[in-house]
């Protein structure tokens, strides 16, 4: 009906999604219930969901009988007019314009994988090709998990600084959530991603770190974590994928991989104990900030070490 329509157009304004888009969606829509909607009055919940009613009786008949619930709605709402934006829970599908993922195209192509001559499970050398992709142009800050999470688990405290002491597992909850509340498709990216992007992509110059032979130049690796974009980017424009933290990706480690791995697009072991992390940290030394180098921990790490960035 016009009713319900009208419901799920609300929905989808309030949310970023409509009442149901994933799985059997025509079974959805005749047996489940909507999920409530964060960030709203109840009022507001209350009107959305009634559109969406599955028995006829217990919807709004006529749009005229809506439109005084709205109303009243926003006399509720006035009257709560004295309560600071801070206190407010932020409205789903509206992250501020200071807190958006800004995000560098990097063009697909060929490279040479891995090198690390000190560190064994950095080679062999082999040959990855990979689509195009999107990848954040800096690291996650603290004031972006916050305007989706809701905390700030980091030890480091500081709105522009990366946010770590996340887990892996932590991470996934993330880019659920953010993922909702856009309506995209964010993830982190595949070791081999993670490399081609921090290589410089098809610009590369065949640096040691990412975006110089100096990392100095590109790095944070002493005494604690740095607001983000500060150092000199690599040729890509992308800041900090050598240091500050260290950079989940969505691969399971396997010490043999680049042995065996697919040249096209490859995504890691299908199962392990472990996840990747890479570019190094605040606390490593010069040589472990190598574009190549490789790190894994379990799900569950975390640490103020360990950060993250997306990709699309």
């Amino acid at each position: 009906s016009d009713i319900y329509s009208l419901g799920a157009t609300l929905y989808e304004l309030l949310t970023g999604n409509p009442p149901f888009y994933q799985g059997d969606i025509t079974y959805q829509i005749i047996n489940e219930t909507p999920k409530p909607i964060e960030g709203v009055s109840q009022q507001m919940n209350d009107v959305a969901l009634k559109c969406l009613e599955k028995d006829l009786r217990k919807r709004f008949r006529t749009c005229e009988e809506l439109k005084k619930v709205l109303n009243y709605d926003k006399i509720i709402i006035k009257k709560n007019e004295k309560i600071s934006s801070s206190e407010r829970p932020p409205i789903p599908g509206k992250i501020v314009s200071d807190q958006l993922i800004d995000m560098v195209f990097v063009k697909g192509g060929s490279f040479e994988m891995g090198r690390g001559k000190r560190f064994f499970s950095s080679n062999p050398e082999h040959s990855v090709t990979l689509d195009n992709f999107y990848i954040g142009k800096y690291e996650i800050t603290q004031k972006q998990w916050k305007a989706v999470m809701g905390n700030n688990p980091s030890h480091f405290k500081g709105d522009d600084l990366p946010v770590e002491n996340v887990s892996w597992n932590d991470v996934q909850e993330f880019l659920r959530k953010l993922n909702q509340i856009t309506g995209k498709h964010y993830r982190l990216p595949t070791e081999a991603e993670w490399e081609y992007a921090a290589r410089g992509g098809n610009k590369s110059r065949g640096y040691t770190y990412s975006g110089s032979d100096n990392l100095d130049d590109v790095a944070w690796y002493k005494r604690k974590t740095h607001t983000v974009g500060q150092k000199a980017p690599n040729e890509l424009g992308i800041y900090d994928m050598s240091g500050n933290v260290w950079e989940w990706c969505s691969d399971w480690y396997g010490a043999n991989y680049y042995s065996h791995s697919p040249e096209t697009n490859p995504q890691g072991p299908t199962s392990g104990k472990y996840r990747v992390l890479r570019g190094g940290s605040w606390l490593n030394s010069v040589s472990i900030c190598c574009v190549t180098v490789r790190n894994w921990e379990g799900s569950g790490y975390s640490d103020s070490i360990v950060g993250f960035r997306v990709v699309r």
